[in-house]
């Protein structure tokens, strides 16, 4: 079912094409030109290979001399289809002059849009109930590196708090996404992970891509130089928190936080604890203002869950749906509600 937006691209859209998601550079977005007999001519470009200057503007580097170059030379119309799990969008647009040659890189050139119309794609709840678009077209450059995306790596804390297992079920769902996991588990965390969930140390450590010991300040998370996507501490302890807020933590947990804190990435903390008292408030408080997310594993009851397994599995995918690693574990809220079950309250009056 889809949707007329008007001329202007969604600001969510326009942030993914600013560099807002992870990974988007590595989409494949579909275009299409019209050839000189009227037909369609299909074609794609990179994510990294569009930007958007302005609500209702796009660029896009092609490659020279291709028929999509000279179809937009000739009459300057192109319709671009953006579709990954954040949504479908269909954009048409205009150029406003022919391609012009790119002076840094001979081979391509480069073609300024204006929006002409945008329709956002979702499936129909009444004919298409529970469907959902979950990735667009991704690929994987020569030789697995990429100058214009930063690494996909997630760096992961476990600490003493309790809720070990919702740590290991993440590193077990981030093997299946392409992205690295860079895993430190505190001195107590080892100890908690042991009495909850029985599970060796090394055990939990192969899950991970890389694992480094929780007192080794020279390890490659500890330096802001090697990039990363952000870190989440899972589940976090109120002393580590209380670490990151005051910088004040020497093991390695604490240190990879900071870094992540200065280098501006995504910090996410599932702080473990309840009730909460004023220092912890304040620790929270302070570490929000400086960017970081506070995510406390509260589970949702409208997923109606039937078991522990399922809870967990519900905090780990909204986790990840703070580093933009979407996956469908979950049944997620489409405003729809289930059965016709009421709750009826002695003495209550329905309205």
């Amino acid at each position: 079912m889809s949707t007329p937006l008007g001329s202007t691209l969604p600001p969510a859209l326009r942030a993914r094409l600013d560099g807002g998601a992870p990974g988007f550079a590595n989409t494949a977005v579909p275009i299409c030109t019209i050839d000189p007999d009227g037909f369609p001519h299909p074609a794609m470009v990179t994510g990294a290979d569009i930007a958007a200057p302005a609500p209702d503007r796009l660029r896009v580097v092609l490659y020279a001399g291709t028929r999509t170059a000279r179809h937009l030379s000739e009459n300057g119309l192109i319709t671009l289809l953006f579709v990954d799990e954040h949504g479908v969008h269909y954009v048409k647009a205009r150029a406003d002059a022919p391609p012009q040659p790119d002076p840094s890189r001979g081979d391509f050139c480069v073609a300024d849009l204006r929006v002409a119309s945008v329709l956002e794609d979702a499936p129909d709840p009444n004919r298409e109930g529970g469907t959902a678009i979950i990735s667009g077209i991704r690929f994987r450059r020569a030789g697995g590196g990429d100058r214009m995306t930063p690494p996909r790596r997630l760096v992961v804390g476990i600490t003493g708090a309790s809720g070990s297992i919702l740590g290991v079920r993440l590193l077990e769902r981030l093997r299946d996404t392409g992205v690295e996991s860079h895993l430190v588990v505190s001195r107590w965390g080892a100890r908690t992970l042991a009495h909850e969930t029985g599970r060796a140390l090394e055990e939990v450590r192969q899950l991970a891509t890389a694992s480094y010991q929780p007192s080794d300040q020279g390890a490659a998370i500890s330096s802001g130089s090697f990039v990363t996507m952000g870190m989440v501490v899972v589940p976090c302890s109120v002393k580590t928190l209380a670490e990151i807020a005051t910088g004040t933590g020497d093991g390695l947990i604490a240190r990879a936080a900071d870094v992540v804190l200065k280098e501006r990435r995504r910090l996410v903390l599932a702080v473990r604890e309840s009730p909460f008292h004023e220092i912890h408030l304040e620790h929270m408080l302070k570490l929000t203002r400086m960017g970081a997310v506070i995510a406390p594993p509260v589970p949702a009851y409208y997923i109606r869950p039937g078991t522990v397994d399922q809870l967990v599995e519900y905090t780990v995918t909204r986790l990840l749906d703070l580093f933009g690693i979407h996956t469908e574990d979950l049944s997620r809220w489409d405003g729809r509600m289930e059965g016709t079950r009421r709750t009826t309250v002695p003495g209550a009056r329905e309205i």
